[in-house]
């Protein structure tokens, strides 16, 4: 099976209800597709790839999706053969005949439930500690992406007469400082969405932003190397400090500016963006969607499959001198989402085929310096990104070529129960 056929059947089964091997379909009721919060409470305990699921831990598709066999699923489809190989026999384990992974011992995923009972997430199975690594070499494709207008589509962004992903709903319900940072700066931090005021219109149809944005088609090929380490010890939110988060990260970017100028990131260390759209496993985010409709991320960019995101906190580098500390970034490893022109898709495009993906890829991976950074309360503030190129306040670098070099997890121990003190 293809790639982008795996991915269409994970689509599906996302909208539909996946099928349990040896099981039944767990189905859930469609939503309007701005908020996507369905209520998909399985009544009966269910085994899945030979876990015991309680219903009450079924309660979402971001819930449901933090259960590690799905995901590892998801992820071990995007790596070459050899990696996936690794991945099975690091984990003593085989790939079950609907497509899931089994028979994972002690270091894979979720732990059986043992009592035969059990109500609570806790009480059911315990999470892994999934790692996935991700490399471009020099000499390969990068591209530097200017600032530009966004095409809008009406699966994201709705109608005149009936817009979706606007701004106001988030921004009532975010906390103080954060509701004014993202009031305040609605066109430069599109993550709540898109004011109705700032999209251009032609008769019924939404056509793109009236502002320039980190998300535009227009790009240039630049030189730079990428190594990511994703390790998500905590795979959902928790009511906590920003930075406190158990998932960890190691980061090693260096690029150029079109004009050759060089850069370089020196990340400090996961955190958790305080938005309260956002969902982002605690940092760190394996085998899940995000941006588009998700509300995490932004909708300017297409709802993607993330086989690993990272938020974290780095200094920039520019010609080795720090130029700029304490600045929030984002790097993720996703389904490709550049077409064979470059231009940026829109959720309905995707997946993409391998004739009409940039360069055939299936997967990228992108690094995103937004418009912020932690002030001396370690508060996040509107400040623009420090650069030697033009007057643009981000920096928006696509890595092409990126290799997931490998796969591998442990599994979680009694005193290893995320959240417990």
């Amino acid at each position: 099976m293809r790639t982008f056929e795996v991915i269409e059947w994970i689509r599906r089964s996302i909208v539909a209800g996946p099928v349990v091997p040896g099981g039944r379909t767990v189905r859930r009721r469609r939503t309007q597709p701005r908020y996507r919060r369905p209520n998909s409470r399985c009544r009966q305990p269910i085994r899945i790839y030979g876990f015991r699921i309680q219903g009450s831990n079924l309660t979402s598709p971001a819930r449901f999706n933090t259960h590690m066999p799905t995901r590892l699923d998801k992820i071990l489809s995007f790596v070459d053969e050899d990696t996936r190989r690794s991945f099975m026999r690091k984990s003593a384990g085989a790939l079950a005949a609907g497509g899931g992974v089994a028979g994972l011992s002690e270091t894979a995923a979720a732990t059986p439930h043992e009592s035969g009972e059990g109500s609570g997430r806790r009480d059911s199975f315990y999470f892994p500690d999934i790692t996935l690594r991700v490399q471009q070499t020099p000499n390969r494709s990068v591209h530097w992406i200017r600032p530009g207008t966004r095409r809008l589509s009406e699966y994201t962004f709705g109608t005149p007469n009936n817009p979706y992903m606007l701004p106001d709903h988030w921004i009532d319900i975010a906390d103080g400082d954060i509701a004014d940072l993202l009031e305040e700066n609605q066109e430069e931090l599109p993550v709540a969405g898109v004011p109705l005021e700032s999209r251009d219109e032609d008769g019924d149809e939404f056509v793109e932003t009236d502002f320039d944005t980190p998300f535009s088609d227009d790009a240039e090929e630049v030189d730079g190397r990428l190594r990511v380490v994703y390790q998500d010890r905590q795979p959902y939110d928790l009511d906590q400090d920003p930075g406190d988060s158990d998932d960890e990260s190691d980061i090693a970017v260096e690029f150029e500016d079109p004009d050759g100028t060089e850069y370089e990131i020196d990340f400090k260390s996961v955190y958790e963006p305080p938005y309260p759209n956002y969902e982002t496993g605690s940092g760190v985010l394996l085998g899940n969607y995000i941006n588009g409709i998700t509300g995490t991320g932004t909708p300017l960019e297409p709802r993607q499959l993330a086989l690993g995101a990272v938020w974290g906190i780095c200094d920039l580098l520019i010609e080795g001198d720090v130029e700029d500390e304490d600045r929030l970034v984002r790097i993720k490893t996703s389904q490709s989402v550049r077409n064979e022109d470059y231009e940026l898709a829109i959720t309905p495009d995707l997946p993409l085929s391998e004739d009409d993906a940039y360069l055939g890829r299936d997967h990228q991976t992108d690094l995103l310096l937004p418009p912020v950074k932690l002030d001396d309360d370690g508060n996040p503030t509107f400040d623009p990104v420090s650069t030697e190129y033009s007057d643009q306040n981000f920096i928006h670098v696509v890595f092409d070529e990126d290799r997931i070099t490998s796969v591998t997890g442990k599994r979680g121990r009694p005193d290893d129960v995320p959240g417990d003190d």
